[in-house]
């Protein structure tokens, strides 16, 4: 039976296929060997749906649904193996000093099509000839229980499965012992389980099979034990794309602390660059639309925001008075975040005075330089002056630019 659990899992599937799919590059084998395990087992699990598996027996090929989930299947197993072997294989040229199961695991990854191909073509064979199709069926091991050719291509199709579950098995336990973060080493937990949990799937497969060859089974226990079974199946999907996926969740979490970033800067960004233009790569627009740009990635834009803000800081110099710095660090000395506040309440004065077209021949003194490290931090600075920036109205700004520049006037 397929149930919601089955169609949960589906849909999973589907969703990181086509996920993966937007983030293939050119000659990326990793990235493109797991988007084709994403696809084969999603085809593999819709293909075991009532609907889709009903309206493919009613062609002429009975049981089409079963060998066509068995070539996604397939595809998936040497796609896993191929994604594997391109993170944890040392290639060719090492291979000869690594443990066997490497160099085992780097050889099949290597003939895999060819490995494809046969499997392939025998499972066909025997599917065609010795498999007794002669009604469909809804549970394709229970309704085949005790028969030699069911059994034998069910052998077939389990060899490559069980084979290759237990080299990427024992290359995730390898893993696990160099893995350097916690998720990393929670994702390579999952995905040896399961794909242990894979290798018991198979011997227990191949044994109801053959055991009940040798001795008759009771149908509902074989109808009983495929239910359990599959559950297991389909365990064995969610289980591996938790693995897979679990690591990648520190990726997405500083994507979104990036997009947050992005969308908490973009009124100063848009503010500075509106009022100096020469400093922008393009007129800045809506908030929603310059945050949801696909021309380039996140961090990169981030980047630019932050030196393009930096340029048309520097460029304010020139319209700052003299005094204004102090004269804002002397107004904002009480607040909770002082020198943000500071330097929130500097630029919006300067930018009043290049409304008001007051210019300097000499420029101002340059506001503090800062212990920041990188990009990010310098972001994450100019955050905390947006969130003053934000609460500071024309009028204050302009009685600020009115006090420096009385401030800098000779008394006498």
């Amino acid at each position: 039976m397929f149930h919601l659990f089955s169609y949960t899992i589906g849909a999973a599937m589907t969703t990181l296929a086509i996920w993966r799919l937007s983030a293939i590059a050119p000659g990326d084998t990793h990235r493109r060997a797991l988007w084709a395990c994403y696809a084969g087992c999603a085809l593999a699990l819709w293909l075991r749906s009532p609907a889709i598996r009903d309206w493919l027996n009613r062609s002429s090929i009975t049981d089409l649904s079963v060998l066509l989930m068995h070539y996604a299947a397939t595809a998936s197993i040497l796609a896993i193996l191929t994604y594997v072997t391109s993170v944890e294989g040392p290639g060719a040229s090492a291979a000869a000093a690594e443990p066997w199961p490497v160099t085992f695991a780097l050889w099949l990854q290597r003939t895999a099509n060819r490995v494809l191909l046969v499997q392939i073509v025998l499972m066909t064979v025997l599917f065609l000839t010795v498999v007794d199709r002669s009604a469909p069926s809804h549970a394709f091991v229970p309704d085949h229980a005790g028969q030699w050719g069911a059994a034998l291509y069910m052998t077939v199709f389990h060899i490559c499965l069980g084979v290759t579950s237990a080299l990427c098995g024992y290359l995730w336990a390898s893993a696990l012992r160099r893995a350097d973060t916690p998720l990393l080493r929670a994702g390579l937990i999952l995905m040896c389980t399961s794909m242990c949990l894979s290798v018991v799937y198979v011997l227990i497969q191949l044994g109801f099979v053959w055991l009940a060859v040798a001795e008759p089974v009771n149908p509902q226990f074989a109808l009983q034990l495929d239910t359990y079974v599959e559950g297991l199946h389909d365990g064995i999907f969610g289980l591996f794309a938790a693995g897979v996926c679990l690591p990648a969740t520190s990726g997405a979490a500083t994507r979104l602390a990036t997009w947050r970033t992005l969308w908490r800067l973009h009124p100063l960004w848009r503010d500075l660059t509106t009022a100096i233009p020469d400093v922008a790569w393009h007129a800045p627009g809506a908030r929603l639309r310059e945050v949801t740009r696909l021309s380039m990635p996140l961090d990169v834009q981030l980047d630019r925001w932050t030196q393009e803000i930096a340029d048309a800081v520097d460029q304010l110099r020139h319209h700052a008075p003299p005094m204004l710095l102090t004269v804002a660090e002397d107004t904002v000395a009480g607040h909770d975040d002082a020198q943000p506040a500071a330097e929130a309440l500097w630029i919006k004065a300067a930018l009043c005075a290049m409304a008001d077209g007051a210019r300097n021949d000499i420029a101002s003194t340059a506001l503090p330089t800062k212990p920041i490290a990188n990009s990010y931090a310098e972001a994450c600075w100019l955050v905390r002056v947006q969130t003053v920036y934000a609460t500071i109205t024309p009028s204050q700004a302009r009685e600020v630019f009115r006090a420096a520049v009385m401030a800098h006037e000779p008394t006498g």
